[in-house]
C-alpha cells in the first residue's frame, strides 16, 4: 500500500516562480495588427518554480520548507499571500530590492494559450545572499528528510552554493533529489538523483536522436558525477531510471495529455516524499511518473493530491487482465521494458479451490507480474471428457483475473500450453509438485532462456476431480 506522507519533512530550495494566467476568449481580430483579441474573464496567480514543487509536496500530505528569493514587489507579495493558505508549506523566503520576482504570464483564449510573458533577473544571486541562504539550509538540514533542488536556471542556485547545499546535505545522511536546468551536470556533482527531461539533457550532451541513445548517454553521466541515478522525463514515452549498472524503462500512465505545465514538479515532488517515507527507488519512481501522469490531465500549473495517487495500488477490474493473444504479447514487451520478471502458470481452474490458490501464490512469489493460461471449453472437453468442463471460459476467465496475485489471463485452445509458452516466453514457469521437471510442457525451453522452473507444493485434499466424485456419489 502508499504509506501516508504526513511524518515526511521535505527541504525544497530553488527558484520561486509566480504563474499567472490570464484567460478569456477571443472572437475577433485586433484592427492594428494581426492579432486576436481576447475578452478577459479571469486573472490567476497560481505558484509555479520551486513554489509548485512545494506546494505538491504538501499535496501528497508531507510537510516541506520552501526556501527561495523574492523581488519586492507585487508579484512576490503574491506569493506569500497564496503561501499563507497552505499550511503545510513552511516559508523561508529571503527579498532583495535588486531583484524581480519571475513571473510568467499566459494568455490563453478559449483554453489555447496564445503567447507566454516573461518577467525575471536570471543573473546568479550575490554572495551575501548565498551565504544567507546558505546559513538558512545548515540551520534546518537536520529536520528533514530529504533535500530538493528546484533549479530553474533564474539565479537562485549559482554553481558554488549548490555544491555547498549538496556537501551539507551528504555530511547530514540526506538524500538529494535535483531537477537541472544548468548547462553542466558538475554543477550537481554528489546529488543522489538528477530528473532532467530530453530537451535539457540534448542542451547538455549534444543532439540525441532515441531514448536509448540518451539512455546510454546519460549512464555514463551517472558514473562520471557520483549520482545514484538519473530520472530521464521522456514526455509521451514515459520515464527512464538510469543507474551505472541497469536502465528501467517505465511507460507513461497518462496518453490523453492537457498541458504539460508543472508535470516534472509533480514528479519530483513525489519521488522525494517517497524516498523520504522509505520507498525504494524504483517503486518511487513508478509513484512519480502515476503522480506526473495525473499532472498532464490538468489545465495549467497544477498540483495531484494524496487521494488522486492512491489509486495506483488498487487491483485493475478482471476484464482490464482478461487478455486476447495480441494484447497479452503488447502488455509482456511493456513489462519487460521496465525490467520485470515474468511468471506463468496453467490450468482448468474449473472449480477453483485452495489448491488453486496455493500454486497461484507460489507462482506470484517468484516473478513480479503473473500470466495465468487457462484452458478453452473445447480443450477441456478433449482432456476430461464431454461433461467438462462445468463453467464456460469467460465465467472462468472472470474468476481467475478477479485474484489479486493475477496480472493477466490469457485462454489456449491447445492439448498443453507449450505453445503458448513458447510465444510469452516467461521467466519463470510453475505447477503444482505432481508434475516432473522433464515431462512439463515448455519446461525444457523455459530453461535454455536462463528461465528457472517452480514447482509448487500439493495443498492436501485438494483436487477437482475427487470434488466431482464426491458431488456424483452424493447424488
Amino acid at each position: 500500500m502508499i504509506p501516508s506522507f504526513a511524518d515526511v519533512r521535505i527541504l525544497c530550495v530553488g527558484d520561486v516562480i509566480l504563474d499567472r494566467y490570464v484567460s478569456g476568449k477571443a472572437h475577433r481580430l485586433s484592427p492594428e495588427a494581426p492579432v486576436p483579441v481576447v475578452s478577459v474573464d479571469s486573472v490567476q496567480d497560481i505558484l509555479g518554480g520551486a513554489a509548485n514543487v512545494a506546494n505538491n509536496i504538501a499535496a501528497a500530505g508531507a510537510q516541506c520548507t520552501l526556501c527561495g528569493v523574492l523581488g519586492e514587489d507585487s508579484s512576490g507579495a503574491s506569493v506569500k499571500s497564496a503561501l499563507t493558505h497552505c499550511t503545510a508549506i513552511t516559508p523561508l523566503l529571503f527579498s532583495s530590492s535588486r531583484r524581480k520576482t519571475t513571473l510568467k504570464t499566459r494568455i490563453v483564449a478559449d483554453h489555447h494559450q496564445l503567447v507566454r510573458l516573461d518577467e525575471e533577473i536570471t543573473e546568479p544571486i550575490d554572495s551575501e545572499l548565498s551565504q544567507r541562504i546558505y546559513a538558512a539550509i545548515e540551520n534546518q538540514i537536520s529536520k528533514h528528510d530529504v533535500l530538493v533542488l528546484s533549479d530553474y536556471n533564474k539565479g537562485t542556485l549559482p554553481l558554488e552554493l549548490t555544491q555547498s547545499l549538496i556537501d551539507i546535505a551528504r555530511t547530514h545522511k540526506k538524500s538529494i533529489i535535483a531537477d537541472p536546468k544548468s548547462l553542466s551536470f558538475g554543477k550537481y556533482q554528489g546529488a543522489s538523483v538528477l530528473t532532467p527531461n530530453i530537451k535539457e539533457l540534448a542542451s547538455i550532451l549534444g543532439p540525441i536522436s532515441s531514448i536509448d541513445e540518451a539512455c546510454k548517454k546519460t549512464q555514463y553521466v551517472v558514473s562520471q558525477y557520483a549520482f545514484q541515478a538519473i530520472l530521464l522525463t521522456c514526455s509521451e514515452a514515459g520515464m527512464c531510471l538510469i543507474t551505472p549498472k541497469k536502465i528501467t524503462k517505465v511507460p507513461a500512465t497518462q496518453q490523453d495529455v492537457f498541458d504539460v505545465s508543472g508535470a516534472g514538479d509533480t514528479a519530483i515532488a513525489y519521488l522525494s516524499v517517497a524516498l523520504a517515507a522509505g520507498i525504494s527507488l524504483e517503486e518511487a519512481v513508478v509513484l512519480s511518473n502515476f503522480a506526473a501522469g495525473q499532472a498532464v490531465r490538468k489545465s495549467g500549473t497544477a498540483v495531484v493530491s494524496y487521494d488522486e495517487i492512491k489509486t495506483l495500488n488498487q487491483p485493475l477490474p478482471w476484464h482490464q487482465k482478461y487478455l486476447s493473444s495480441d494484447d497479452i504479447l503488447m502488455k509482456i514487451h511493456q513489462w519487460r521494458q521496465q525490467g520485470l520478471k515474468i511468471g506463468f502458470t496453467n490450468g482448468c481452474f474449473d472449480i477453483l479451490h485452495p489448491g488453486h490458490l496455493s500454486t497461484i501464490r507460489t507462482a506470484r512469489k517468484n516473478c513480479d507480474r503473473l500470466i495465468v493460461g487457462l484452458n478453452t471449453d473445447a480443450s477441456i472437453r478433449a482432456i476430461k471428457g464431454s461433461l467438462r468442463p462445468f463453467q464456460n471460459e469467460h465465467v472462468r476467465a472472470e474468476i481467475v483475473a478477479s485474484l489479486q496475485d493475477v496480472d493477466a489471463v490469457v485462454l489456449f485452445d491447445s492439448y498443453t500450453p507449450k505453445a503458448l509458452i513458447d510465444s510469452l516466453q516467461p521467466d519463470v514457469l510453475v505447477k503444482g509438485a505432481e508434475y516432473c521437471v522433464e515431462d512439463l510442457a515448455g519446461a525444457q525451453e523455459v530453461i535454455k532462456r536462463g528461465g528457472k522452473v517452480v514447482l509448487a507444493d500439493m495443498k492436501e485434499g485438494f483436487c477437482t476431480t475427487r470434488f466431482v466424485k464426491k458431488i456424483r456419489c452424493s447424488q
